[in-house]
């Protein structure tokens, strides 16, 4: 799941940072905004519909139809992998969900279809471990 995440998302960023006018783009601000409120009040399921839809603008920024819609048909099995990964309680970890997607939405607004496509990797990779600890401990 996180492989394919990867390469699909990777590739969502990419596009949008070399096609996408920057008005578009400052519209992520308010969806990383409302992920951070989530994590402030500590609400769960607000954090991984925040992040659910900050990844779906991603998508339709793209401007990529086929994209968005394997990205829609395989919304399934990724909502569950990142539903887990916030699972991972610490408050840390949740501060760093944010600051994952602020730097990606940073990226973007510059223009950097390889910073924001290595943003995106690194976040993808660190909800994996971040889903891999929660795993481990309901395994315990």
């Amino acid at each position: 799941v996180y492989a394919v995440r990867a390469a699909l998302e990777s590739l969502s960023v990419q596009l949008i940072a070399v096609k996408v006018p920057l008005a578009k783009i400052n519209s992520l601000d308010t969806l990383v905004d409302q992920l951070e409120a989530a994590v402030d009040d500590g609400n769960l399921a607000a954090m991984s519909k925040a992040d659910s839809q900050f990844h779906r603008k991603l998508a339709e920024l793209s401007g990529n139809p086929l994209l968005l819609e394997i990205l829609d048909t395989f919304n399934m099995v990724m909502t569950e992998s990142k539903s887990i990964a916030f699972l991972d309680t610490p408050e840390t970890n949740h501060r760093s969900v944010v600051a994952e997607h602020r730097s990606i939405v940073a990226s973007l607004k510059k223009n950097d279809p390889e910073a924001a496509s290595s943003d995106m990797k690194t976040h993808i990779v660190n909800a994996q471990k971040r889903a891999h600890r929660v795993r481990k401990k309901s395994a315990i």
